[in-house]
C-alpha cells in the first residue's frame, strides 16, 4: 500500500493515516474524504472507509448492485462497470471496504438508466415518501414493504384534540386506498457528485459510491418524479411512462408519515 508522511515525519500507509483519523476530514472543495485508491498511480484496490452502521449499509448496497449488474447479459452492460467488494473490516470506529480498483480518466456527472435487476433485498434507504426521508427499518422483501405502507394509514398514533370529547382522538384512515408494488426493482441512486462516477481510459463508467442507492420498485421513481419541486420531473415520468396506479396512494401515505409516525 502506498505510503505517505505524517506530521512528525513517520512514514504511514493510507490506512493507518485513515484509523488515525477521529473527526471527517474535508477536501479543499469542503467535501468529506471517505476514500483513496492504492498505489495511486496503478491502482489494485479502492478503499472505502467511515463510520460503520453507514458503511455497513453501503456495502449492501454495492453487493446487491454489482450481483444485479453480473445478472445481465454483457452486451447490454457494454461501458458500465461496478467494483467488486474484495473484503470488508472494522477498526476502532472505521469500516473499511477494499473494492477492485480503476485507474480514473476524468469525472463526468453523467451516469446511464439502469437496467432493472431481478428482486433483491429492499434495504433502508432515504426519500421522501418517508417521514424525515428515510426508511426505519430494513425490508427483506417487497412484499414487507407494501404491508407496512398499507398498514401506516390505517393504524397510525397520531392524534387530534376533539372539542366534543375533550380529549385527543386518534386518527385513522379506515379507507385509505391500498398500494399494490411491483415486484421487479430498480436501482436508484441520488447522489450525483462528480467524483462518484470515473471515467477509465478505456472509456467504461465506473460507480464507487453506493452510500445513497439502493433498489426499489418503479412506483417510487414515479412518485419522486411527480413530487418534485424540480419542474422537468413530470414531463420525465411521462417519457419513460412510469406506473402510476400507486401516486395516490402514496400520497396518502406520505402524509400520515408525516403527521403520525
Amino acid at each position: 500500500m502506498a505510503s505517505t508522511q505524517n506530521g512528525g515525519g513517520q512514514a504511514s500507509s493510507k490506512g493507518q493515516l485513515a484509523l488515525s483519523w477521529r473527526d471527517t476530514q474535508k477536501k479543499p472543495n469542503g467535501c468529506a474524504v471517505t476514500g483513496f485508491i492504492s498505489p495511486p498511480k496503478h491502482p489494485v484496490v479502492y478503499v472505502k472507509f467511515g463510520y460503520p452502521p453507514e458503511r455497513m449499509a453501503e456495502v449492501k448496497n454495492h453487493d446487491c448492485a454489482f450481483r444485479a449488474l453480473k445478472a445481465i447479459p454483457p452486451d447490454q452492460t457494454r461501458g458500465i462497470l461496478i467494483p467488486e467488494i474484495y473484503h470488508t473490516f472494522e477498526s476502532g470506529d472505521r469500516f473499511f471496504i477494499y473494492c477492485e480498483g480503476h485507474q480514473a480518466a476524468h469525472v463526468d456527472t453523467s451516469t446511464p438508466r439502469a437496467k432493472s435487476p431481478a428482486p433483491l433485498v429492499v434495504v433502508a434507504f432515504g426519500i421522501f415518501l418517508f417521514k424525515n426521508d428515510t426508511s426505519w427499518c430494513e425490508y427483506s422483501s417487497v412484499d414487507e414493504l407494501e404491508r407496512h405502507l398499507n398498514k401506516v394509514p390505517r393504524s397510525t398514533s397520531a392524534t387530534r384534540f376533539s372539542p366534543i370529547a375533550d380529549t385527543d382522538i386518534a386518527l385513522r384512515d379506515k379507507t385509505a386506498p391500498t398500494v399494490r408494488l411491483e415486484r421487479e426493482l430498480c436501482l436508484y441512486y441520488s447522489d450525483f457528485f462528480p467524483g462518484n462516477f470515473i471515467f477509465t481510459d478505456a472509456g467504461d463508467l465506473c460507480l464507487i459510491d453506493f452510500d445513497q442507492a439502493g433498489f426499489l420498485p418503479p412506483s417510487f421513481m414515479s412518485y419522486a418524479l411527480a413530487e418534485s419541486r424540480w419542474s422537468p420531473g413530470l414531463w420525465i415520468k411521462d417519457i419513460l411512462g412510469l406506473p402510476e396506479h400507486n401516486l395516490y396512494a402514496m400520497k396518502n401515505i406520505a402524509y400520515w408519515f408525516a403527521v403520525g409516525i
